[in-house]
């Protein structure tokens, strides 16, 4: 079994877990690090619209103060000294001082009003007291001795100044208000700096018990999505073992679903063709065992008469052969011989020409019963030997489509045989039975069974059942594999079966 280390399902759930750790950990370091930049960089143009703010609220307590009549009304009471040096400036009065207060509440930022002279006309925070000298510090003094030429020109100058630590560094935005006095507005960076330390502190808290629901989440997910897998490498395992029988059940359309699908496929066009690469492989050893034998069949065939025929000839050579009587007698024997070697190789030959398929069949129509009655009569003689009875079971004419002269010689063959094996006084039945579609002509001889281990093997090329036929009732063997080559090329089958008296031989056509 492989470690868990190795599995997919691991390795997916790893997978999850360092993405979501890099994702907390990269938001971490980006508030710890970039927060501070990104925070300068976008209070910019906040800064930008609070200075446009305050120029209005300046303009427009500017242009209330010029439009007040420069007399006394004896109904007004006379303002308290707060309130007059409050409007001492031009630019700063009521309206500038609550208005900046109250953005100094709502946005914490500070607001620094200075003159041209470099002194404190108004601050935030802390919060300003009118009529109270206070000096502008030194960094900010030496800023806008710097840039007082570019402020006077109407620029805004927006920078971070301070030293040191977070805690002193400032943004800060710089512009005109108009009658030599500057504005001022300035944040901290050090509150962006503790902000960001506690978002940090909350996102660890977070993404930690976020990460532990991941990993359970991911657990149950990975299994789900990842048992079909599981269940495509068992298949794939048993294909490896040659066992096909087993399938993919998985409904899902995705890539995994195809997957299955082409799996299945594979498994069933596998063992189909496995099966039928068994199937010839058997039939192909069946048939080296057929042809091994068949070789060592003609050869003992041709051996006989080869022998024989070199043992007489021999014989005349040497003189052996005396009187007349003899010679003709060696002499049959020879022509005998000759005639059997000859009807061998026409018989080889025509089985060569079956099994490479270039035999062929000439049909015309004929008459069968006419045919199988000319046959029986070629035997009337070795009928009357035996003094078999034949009975013929067929109708008085029937007209077919056939190779008469092959049909002829599976008849032929069939009726020798019967002949041959037939018991004295036996009887010999022949037979034919048609209907539309088929034909099928039965010879059937009275005598002993033939032994059912031999029936299915009778058709091969030179078999012999010697305990129904003998080498010394002749025949080659071959007789009937021709029969089986003939009957196969008209489209039909041919067999033999035992009957209660005896044997029957039947074709199919």
């Amino acid at each position: 079994m492989k470690s868990i280390t190795k599995s997919i399902k691991f390795k997916w759930m790893l997978a999850v877990v360092i993405l979501l750790g890099l994702f907390i950990g990269a938001v971490i370091l980006t508030n710890t690090f970039l927060l501070d930049e990104y925070y300068v960089f976008k209070t910019r143009a906040v800064f930008i619209d609070e200075m446009n703010a305050i120029r209005e609220t300046a303009e427009k307590g500017s242009k209330k103060i010029e439009s007040t009549p420069n007399r006394k009304d004896p109904n007004k009471k006379e303002p308290n000294q707060k309130d007059q040096n409050i409007m001492i400036s031009g630019n700063i009065g009521n309206e500038l001082y609550e208005y900046l207060l109250q953005r100094n509440s709502q946005t914490g930022y500070k607001y620094s009003i200075i003159n041209d002279e470099f002194e404190m006309l108004f601050i935030s925070s802390p919060e300003f007291e009118v009529g109270k000298s206070t000096s502008v510090p030194r960094n900010e003094r030496d800023y806008l001795q710097e840039y007082k030429e570019e402020l006077d020109s109407g620029k805004l100058l927006y920078t971070t100044i301070g030293r040191g630590n977070d805690d002193h560094q400032f943004v800060q935005l710089t512009g005109n208000l108009g009658d030599g006095e500057y504005v001022m507005i300035t944040q901290p960076l050090g509150q962006v700096v503790e902000s960001a330390a506690i978002a940090n502190d909350f996102l660890l808290i977070v993404g930690t018990v976020f990460l532990g629901l991941s990993i359970i989440l991911a657990y149950f997910l990975s299994k789900r999505m990842v048992q079909p897998v599981l269940e495509i490498t068992d298949i794939t395992k048993s294909i490896a073992n040659m066992d096909f029988s087993k399938r993919y059940t998985g409904e899902s359309e995705d890539e995994v679903g195809v997957l299955g699908d082409n799996i299945n496929l594979i498994s069933e066009k596998l063992d189909m063709t496995i099966g039928a690469l068994k199937d010839t492989n058997e039939q192909l050893i069946r048939e080296m065992k057929l042809q091994k034998r068949f070789i060592a069949s003609v050869s003992h065939e041709f051996k006989t008469p080869v022998g024989l025929i070199r043992g007489y000839c021999e014989a005349l050579q040497l003189g052996m052969v005396k009187t007349e009587e003899s010679r003709n007698e060696v002499t049959d024997i020879l022509i005998k011989e000759s005639d059997r070697l000859s009807g061998l190789v026409r018989d080889i030959v025509m089985l060569m020409h079956m099994d490479s398929g270039t035999f062929q069949v000439q049909k015309r129509e004929f008459d069968l019963v006419q045919m199988i009655c000319e046959t029986i009569n070629k035997f009337k003689l070795h009928i009357d030997e035996k003094n078999v009875v034949v009975v013929p079971d067929m109708p008085e004419t029937l007209i077919i489509s056939a190779d008469e002269m092959r049909l002829a010689q599976v008849v032929e063959n069939y009726i020798s045989n019967a002949i041959r094996h037939v018991d004295e006084n036996g009887k010999l039945t022949v037979r034919i039975f048609s209907n539309d579609k088929k034909i099928q002509v039965e010879v059937e001889n009275s005598g002993s069974p033939i032994s059912k281990a031999h029936i299915e093997h009778l058709f091969d090329p030179f078999y012999r059942a010697e305990d129904a036929r003998s080498r010394q009732s002749g025949g080659s063997g071959l007789g009937l594999s021709i029969v089986k080559g003939i009957v196969t090329s008209h489209g039909g089958h041919c067999g033999a079966k035992n009957t209660a008296d005896g044997a029957c031989f039947w074709i199919e056509i």
